[in-house]
C-alpha cells in the first residue's frame, strides 16, 4: 500500500496522529504478514467482528452476529484478547488491498490520552490461486486507542454483489490490485518486499524447497515464519 497515496485519500478534517494510525494499520493489514501490526496491540488489546450470514467461514468462526450466535457466551468466546490471539486471527483472513479512495473517517474523540474513531470503506480480497476470483468487501472499523496502543477494536465485514456500480467506479484501482498481485503470484518477483520480507521468503524458500511465487501464497496464511514451518511440517508428517 503506498501510504502517500493513502495519506491524502483520508478526509482533510482527520487528525495527524489518527491519521498516522490508519496510515500505519492499514499499510500493516494489507501486507502478505500481518506481523507488523504487533506493535499496535497490547495485552489487554480486545478485537470484535461481525459479518454477513452468506460469508465465508474464515469471517463467521470468528463473528459475534446475533442471528449466527444466539448463545452470550458463545459470542463472547469470539472475542479475541491480547496482542497474540489477535494476529492469530488476522493471519487467517485472505490478503487484502484496501481501495484508498473509498475511506471515511470520522473522529468521535480526540485527547491525547484517547482516541475513538470509526472509518469505512472496501477493500479487494485477494486470492491464495491465480484462477480464483477478486472480492469486494466493505468494511467498517471502529478503534478506540490510549497512549499504549488500540485497546478496542470493532470490525464488520460485509460482500458486495459481483455487478454492484463501485465494481466500475473503483474498476481501475481493482484492476491495477490485480495485475500486481497477478504477477506476484505467477513470477515470484521480490523487488516490490521490503529487506525484512525478503529474508523471511528466502528463509521459507530453503526450509520448503518451494517455488518463491509459492512461498508467498503459503506464508499468507500465518502469522510468523515459524508457525509456517511448523505446519508445513505437520502436513508433510501426514503425507
Amino acid at each position: 500500500t503506498d501510504t502517500t497515496k493513502m495519506h491524502e485519500s483520508i478526509p482533510s478534517n482527520t487528525y495527524p496522529a489518527i491519521k498516522g494510525m490508519i496510515m500505519e494499520t492499514g499499510k500493516s493489514y494489507d501486507s502478505y504478514n500481518r506481523n507488523a501490526l504487533s506493535r499496535f496491540y497490547t495485552a489487554d488489546s480486545v478485537l470484535m467482528m461481525a459479518t454477513a450470514d452468506h460469508m465465508p467461514a474464515t469471517y463467521k468462526s470468528n463473528c459475534s452476529n446475533y442471528s449466527i450466535l444466539k448463545n452470550p457466551d458463545k459470542r463472547l468466546s469470539t472475542f479475541k484478547r491480547g496482542r497474540g490471539e489477535i494476529l492469530k486471527t488476522l493471519a487467517n483472513f485472505p490478503n487484502t488491498r484496501h481501495l484508498l479512495d473509498s475511506i471515511n473517517v470520522e473522529v468521535l474523540t480526540n485527547l491525547d490520552s484517547l482516541k475513538v474513531f470509526v472509518m469505512n470503506g472496501y477493500f479487494v480480497e485477494l486470492p491464495y490461486k491465480k484462477d480464483k476470483e477478486y472480492t469486494l468487501r466493505y468494511f467498517t472499523r471502529s478503534m478506540t486507542a490510549t497512549e499504549d496502543g488500540i485497546i478496542q477494536q470493532f470490525d464488520s465485514i460485509i460482500p458486495v454483489a459481483d455487478n454492484h456500480s463501485l465494481y466500475g467506479e473503483y474498476r481501475s484501482q481493482i484492476m491495477r490490485i490485480k495485475a500486481e498481485w497477478q504477477f506476484r503470484l505467477s513470477s515470484g518477483e521480490l523487488k516490490k518486499l521490503s529487506v525484512e520480507e525478503v529474508d523471511v521468503v528466502k528463509r521459507f524458500k530453503e526450509f520448503s524447497l518451494m517455488s518463491v511465487a509459492d512461498c508467498l501464497e503459503y506464508l499468507s496464511r500465518f502469522g510468523n515464519i515459524e508457525e509456517a514451518m511448523a505446519n508445513f511440517t505437520m502436513e508433510k508428517i501426514k503425507v
